[in-house]
């Protein structure tokens, strides 16, 4: 008997073709950081952490605070209601991402923040997953 195995790698591209995605991970560009402060400790539950970002808004109040500290994986292909941060027309956020009937939105949880709809003409890009 074979034991065939299928790495989280390989497994990628077949997953975000699915959804469309392909073209919308930032495989090709990388966040710029303007201000690096410091080290903060990670916490062991979420060893693939790439970096973490203060939260700049109150858009997820709900989820995170206003300059609370998430932690990202970069180029991480997303599940329907998973958190993510995002290039929307060269502004970054950090929303909720669901896909329905071949749509991307994204949704704050602060409903005082309008949903984005991404659209054909939109320079969108998915930046990473936030890790909880």
């Amino acid at each position: 008997t074979e034991i065939y195995t299928l790495s989280l790698h390989d497994a990628l591209p077949i997953y975000q073709e699915k959804y469309g995605l392909v073209e919308h991970i930032s495989y090709n560009k990388v966040l710029a950081v303007d201000n690096i402060n410091s080290f903060i400790d990670c916490p062991a539950s979420i060893p693939s952490a790439s970096l973490a970002i203060k939260v700049p808004d109150d858009s997820m109040e709900g989820t995170f605070k206003k300059d609370d500290y998430i932690f990202i994986e970069f180029n991480y292909p997303l599940n329907n209601k998973d958190i993510g941060i995002f290039s929307v027309n060269n502004e970054i956020v950090i929303r909720k991402f669901f896909f329905k009937k071949g749509k991307y939105t994204l949704k704050a949880d602060n409903k005082a923040y309008k949903d984005i709809t991404i659209n054909d003409d939109d320079d969108f890009y998915i930046i990473g997953r936030v890790l909880t």
